[in-house]
């Protein structure tokens, strides 16, 4: 395969601006084998995910053939270094509309090139921009303050700003960890002493015992992986950032946002279904 396919879409539907995809190509790789390239991704034209199409603009379609006659990026080293930069277009095959449009530069060390060539995929520029909507599970779940410290988080994220966008998460965290606690502890004998508890853990930082307290009341689906991944949010959300690299900070606020999505949509399924499934199961029993 002349471009590892499934990194590549990878990197176009989830990567934002700035953040380097090293992928493997062969050594015949051009720029022109980008177009015709077909993935999923999300079109207006349709409720689920269509077929996308990547193309060059005509007149630069025409240029990279004759650029690359002989069908090799050697043409393109300069300094040592493989470059290229240039606009890309993905149009949907079915209402033939363009869904987005990237600004991709590709870079590779010469002496990088052997029977396998990883390049440096980049988004330099994207329209449109990379989303800063939270899922409708997660708007109804959290609080305005939360939701506005989300939405901010996510924009740090598209400008791969780690050290802002692993900030926001743990405040959205911090915000919400009490009424999560609350949820998972909502009809035990001792509801009132532990919301207490609870109250004086987070005022003393000490929120180990009672994270672990919640878990064992947490709904099934929050178990199924055998970890505890409230637990596992709140270490990540007691990480110093000061101290990492701006990466590190982008790669630990990722991993946060997964955590925080996983138990917001518990919540909300265990609310909205779950829930009135059992309030249906006793009443007809």
């Amino acid at each position: 395969m002349i471009l590892d396919k499934a990194k590549f879409s990878d990197f176009i539907a989830n990567y934002p601006l700035y953040k380097n995809a090293i992928i493997e190509v062969e050594p015949t790789f051009t720029p022109k084998h980008l177009e015709g390239l077909g993935f999923t991704f999300s079109c207006s034209c349709q409720k689920d995910p269509v077929t996308v199409i990547l193309r060059f603009s005509d007149k630069i379609s025409m240029n990279l053939s004759n650029v690359f006659s002989s069908n090799s990026m050697l043409e393109f080293i300069e300094n040592g270094e493989f470059l290229f930069v240039e606009r890309l277009i993905g149009q949907c095959l079915l209402c033939k509309n363009d869904v987005f449009h990237l600004l991709l530069k590709l870079n590779s060390k010469l002496d990088d090139i052997g029977d396998q060539l990883g390049i440096n995929f980049c988004k330099i520029g994207q329209y449109p921009s990379y989303s800063i909507k939270p899922d409708n599970y997660i708007q109804k779940t959290i609080s305005s303050e939360s939701l506005d410290f989300y939405k901010k988080a996510l924009l740090n994220i598209s400008a791969s700003f780690g050290l802002g966008a692993l900030a926001y998460f743990r405040r959205v965290f911090e915000n919400e960890v009490r009424a999560i606690l609350n949820e998972f502890l909502k009809g035990s004998s001792d509801e009132m002493v532990v919301k207490q508890d609870i109250e004086d853990a987070i005022k003393a930082n000490k929120m180990d015992k009672f994270i672990e307290s919640a878990y064992e009341r947490a709904p099934l689906q929050l178990k199924e992986f055998g970890q505890n991944p409230l637990k596992l949010a709140y270490n990540i959300a007691s990480k110093g950032i000061h101290s990492e690299t701006d990466g590190v900070c982008l790669k630990n606020a990722a991993d946060l946002k997964f955590l925080l999505d996983f138990i917001f949509k518990v919540i909300y399924d265990e609310k909205n279904t779950i829930n009135p499934i059992k309030e249906i199961i006793k009443k007809h029993s």
